[in-house]
């Protein structure tokens, strides 16, 4: 696939999400519905959040305990928290727990999370 076209295949991908109900998605959601690897999606997702300004990054945490279902998102990366309360299973989370369940996520500027 050339440039042009990869670019092509990830603005597509990129538009049928933002037409739909999708608020965030992680970009290996990207690669795999066009076929790519998710280090040659990110440069045109780049794209489309610096020079076009469609999509801000994002970052999405994980709680680490297997029962708990908690997701929190974050605006910058959360590298800086060296503690975190779940407020679902009460877990005590530290650093390097935090980063090691933290997850780049691109998000419409136009859509809000609810």
């Amino acid at each position: 696939m050339t440039d042009a076209e990869t670019r092509r295949a990830v603005r597509k991908a990129v538009a049928k999400k933002l037409k739909s109900r999708t608020i965030y998605f992680m970009p290996d959601l990207i690669a795999k519905e066009i076929n790519l690897k998710t280090s040659e999606v990110l440069k045109y997702l780049y794209e489309l959040t610096q020079f076009e300004g469609i999509l801000k990054e994002g970052y999405k945490f994980y709680c680490p305990t297997p029962e708990c279902a908690y997701t929190k998102i974050y605006d910058y990366f959360p590298d800086k928290e060296v503690e975190f309360t779940c407020p679902c299973c009460g877990e005590t989370i530290q650093q390097p727990q935090i980063t090691e369940n933290t997850y780049l996520i691109y998000r419409f500027r136009d859509k809000e999370i609810k």
